[in-house]
């Protein structure tokens, strides 16, 4: 088992599902994840500015670096731009919720409206 396995082990699964608790406890896990990946960065990045260590070391502590966070970019505006789009469904959800209450409303003042009709017909 290497290192990838074990934190996933760890962590938990961070691929949607399509299935909204199964998304919501994933996207619980891609926020652990990432805040891991960014610790280890720091830790990373701590350790590149020790003047103590050799000056190779620090050459490719520096590179190893540039390196992640080039790579880590993507990543981050992905995570960014799912947490806007979960922002957007939200919001539509809410607004499907109040048109279905104003629908819902509209057709118990109309259901009334016609039973009082009815009422006055009858007497």
């Amino acid at each position: 088992m290497n290192l990838k396995e074990i934190i996933e082990k760890l962590n938990g699964k961070i691929a949607p599902q399509g299935e909204t608790n199964i998304d919501n406890e994933r996207f619980k896990n891609l926020q652990n994840q990432c805040n891991l990946v960014f610790e280890l960065l720091s830790e990373i990045i701590e350790v590149s500015k020790e003047k103590d260590r050799a000056r190779n070391f620090l050459i490719e502590v520096r590179a190893l670096r540039k390196k992640l966070y080039n790579q880590s970019e993507p990543y981050i505006k992905k995570i960014n731009e799912l947490e806007l789009e979960n922002l957007r469904l939200k919001n539509k959800c809410r607004i499907y919720r109040i048109k279905n209450l104003k629908k819902q409303n509209l057709l118990e003042k109309i259901k009334r409206d016609i039973e009082k009709s009815v009422s006055k017909i009858q007497h």
